[in-house]
Formats: structure tokens, sequence, C-alpha cells
């Protein structure tokens, strides 16, 4: 259990922070804005310093390594303010020799660098470990809490990136078997029929995979209730089903909406461009690891809830609405672990959320069609901004086809999304605008 819960690959560079003497620094003259010249040497300048790494790419920010006020290390964000900072500190400026800040028209070019010569940070940041080691102990615990627990989703930005995986590694260890995963059902009726079946079984878990836009009222009821009450199929009896699983779900950059968003908590998942091309694994296979070292992962987490409960059982302080006695319990288990940033990244998702829906989207869409009914295929070049970026080619249509199934009915400001029937057995869909509505919307999903 030590990797989830030391910070030892920051430990080195949170205490590196250098600061190059004037003497010392490159002269790097702007007197000439050549953005391609100055690139070249910015980025030179800020390598030589960065030994060992405290400056990083992670995913597509770039980030630097620092302490924090106890002792601890943190990742943050390079601002444009931050980036000027550190390249200030790597450098010596001079326009006309005389020495001036490094120009902003340079500091925004390497921040728009797709491809800028930092080492890769790939790792979780505090909340998304808290809330992954919250899911490990989850089964082991799950007697203690009263009332209902949150959906775990594990958010990542492009297939390959590892969200089954981590989601396979973090319940089989109390499990003691491969969770089976789902799709999410296409529409309402078929998630109460999917959701009923599943919980008349009793389920341990119910784990839905490869979701690109989650929206259904039956799955948010049954989360947040104790039961699910539904027709027995085949009979006209009715019977109430108790809600007492483990929710997960994992997905690339998912919409979900915001009723579902409340009863979330998530787990970001960042490998940085191309992350199926990684070959740099510290254990090459996770599944072979987490089978041999099963017994010894078990015990670490029992050692976990044991400390918790000689030490008198502390319940956190945090409030999280309808799961309350999970953020008690689990809030006081990782407090005493030493663990920080549990729900800490449930107002703070600035690196991951998206806009809602883009009204520019529906603007082009009702330009250029109008009501008529419109194919998914069509609308795809219509999409961008909608969808994530590793989606392409067919996976691009799949992904709208299943954020327009998922919103049809729903009004967005002017304008409200309608199916439109099939064509050569495809689904079709039409905008309506209300003109007598300002031409704007907003959306309640939210897209991460």
């Amino acid at each position: 259990m030590s990797a989830w819960l030391n910070t030892r690959d920051f430990e080195s560079a949170g205490n590196a922070s250098p600061r190059t003497g004037a003497g010392t620094k490159p002269k790097i003259e702007v007197d000439e804005l050549d953005l391609l010249r100055l690139r070249e040497q910015a980025w030179a300048a800020l390598s030589a310093v960065n030994d060992p790494p405290y400056l990083f790419r992670c995913g597509e920010r770039l980030v630097r390594v620092v302490q924090d006020g106890d002792g601890g290390v943190r990742a943050e964000e390079l601002t444009r303010d931050r980036l000027r900072h550190e390249l200030a500190n790597a450098a010596a400026w001079y326009r006309e020799r005389r020495a001036v800040a490094p120009p902003m028209e340079l500091v925004q070019d390497l921040l728009a660098d797709p491809r800028p010569p930092l080492p890769k940070l790939n790792r979780l940041g505090e909340a998304d470990r808290a809330h992954a080691l919250a899911l490990l102990l989850l089964p082991l615990v799950r007697e203690l809490i009263v009332g209902p627990t949150p959906l775990h989703l594990i958010s990542k930005p492009a297939p390959g990136t590892g969200g089954t995986l981590l989601a396979e590694v973090l319940l089989y260890p109390a499990l003691g078997r491969w969770p089976a995963a789902q799709a999410a059902p296409p529409d309402e009726g078929e998630w109460r029929r999917v959701l009923f079946a599943a919980l008349c079984g009793h389920p341990d878990y119910v784990f839905l995979d490869n979701i690109a836009v989650l929206s259904s009222a039956t799955l948010a009821l049954a989360i947040t209730g104790d039961g699910l009450r539904d027709r027995v199929v085949g009979s006209s009896s009715v019977r109430t089903v108790p809600v007492r699983c483990i929710w997960v779900a994992v997905g690339n950059r998912p919409i979900i909406s915001e009723e579902l968003r409340r009863r979330a908590v998530w787990i970001h998942l960042d490998a940085g461009p191309q992350p199926e091309l990684r070959r740099d694994f510290k254990i090459p296979d996770l599944r072979a690891a987490v089978i041999e070292r099963r017994c010894e992962i078990v015990g670490a987490l029992l050692t976990l809830v044991q400390a918790w409960l000689r030490a008198g059982q502390p319940r956190g302080n945090l409030q999280f609405a309808s799961f309350e006695s999970w953020a008690a319990v689990m809030r006081g288990i990782l407090a005493v672990a030493g663990v920080e940033g549990f729900l800490a990244n449930r107002d703070q998702r600035t690196e991951h959320v998206c806009e809602p829906v883009p009204t520019e989207f529906l603007v082009r869409w009702y330009s250029e069609y109008g009501s008529e009914p419109v194919g998914v295929a069509k609308l795809v070049a219509l999409a961008d901004g909608l969808l994530a970026a590793g989606l392409k080619g067919r996976a691009r249509a799949i992904g709208l086809g299943k954020l327009l199934a998922a919103l049809a009915g729903q009004q967005f400001g002017s304008y409200r999304i309608e199916p439109a029937g099939t064509y050569k057995r495809a689904a079709r869909y039409r905008l309506i605008r209300d003109k007598s509505e300002p031409d704007h919307g907003r959306d309640t999903a939210v897209k991460m």
C-alpha cells in the first residue's frame, strides 16, 4: 500500500526550484519577435535548469512541483504568470541591450506548444488518489456504512489510458474475482429493466464501462435510494429490491447529467498523448501482480481499517449530501492513514471540466439544416469542441450518436433536440428552435 500513501516520486522534485545567478544565465535577445528562434532558446534555458526535474507536462498541461506549507509537495499548473516567472529565472532577457521581462507573446506560444520538451508527470492527483483508495477499501467496510454510496467515476481523456484496468484492480482484492463490466443502456426504459434485473441478484457491484454519455433518472434514483421498485418482467406483481452495491463507471471524458454529477466522486486518469504507445510501466503485468499480492494488499487495507477502529472511529466532518455516512467513514479512515485530498475535487475540476454543450454547435446545426431531420454522420463535421479530442473517424460518429440519444427531448435555451426516426437503420434528429426565446442555450449536462 505504500505506493498509494507516499509521495516519494515527488520528493526530489519538490525540493528543486532552481534560481540561476544573473552572471550564469544564458542571454536571450528579443529585439525581433522571432517566435521560432525564441521558442528554441526558451526551451533550452528551461531544460538546463530542470535538473532534477520540477517542471513537467501532464496531459495537455504544463505543471511545476512545489513545496506546500506543511512540508509536502504538490503539482500546480503553469499559468502565464508562473511560466513567465520561470523564464525570468532561467535566462536573462534583453531588448536593445536593456534588461526586459520575457515577452508575453513567447509565454503564450510555449503554453500552446503541443510537444513541450519536458518530462511527463503521470500521476493521480491528490483527490483522485484518495478516491481510488476509497474504492479499494469500500467492499471491506460497506457494512459499516449506513445508506447509499456514490458512483465512482473514472474519467480519462483518451482510449488506452487504463481506466478499465484501474477499476478492475481496485475491485479485485476485496472481491477475489475480476469484475464483469456492462455497457450503459441506450434509453430510460432499458435502464429500468437492466438495473432492476441486476439488483434482483443482490450484486456486490455494478460496473459500467466505455460510457460516452451518462444520463438516467433510474440510475440516479438507485444510487441514492435504499431500494428500487419496479414490475417483475412477465408478471403484474411489483417488487422492491434492496440497493447495497458499489457503483463504478469508466469513460473517455464522459458527458454526465447534473443529477448524476452530484452523485459521483471523480477519479481522473491521464497518461498523456497516445497512451496506447506507452511501454515504460513500473509493473508490466498489473493484473498478475495484483493476483500474486492479493493477500498482502487485503492485509494492508485491513490494517488501515484497524488503525481507524483503534483510534476510536473518528468521523470526518465533510458534507456530501445523500452520502453522509459514506463520507464520514471514508474520511475518518483516510485521515488516520494520513491520506489527504478526499472530496477535494468535487468543486475544483478545472483541468477536466469542459463547457456544456456549446451553443455554437446548435447554431451551426440550425444554420445548416434548420429543423430538417439529419443523420449523425452529417452532424459530426459540426461537432468540433463537443466530442473528446481523442475520438477519430467512426468513433466520433458513435460518440456523437450516443450523446444525441441521451440529449434527445431536452431543451437548451432556444433549441430543443428531438428524435426524427431512422433512415436506412440510422437514427436521425431534428433541432427545433423556439423563436420566442433569445438565441442562446444553457445545458444541464457536464462534460468531464
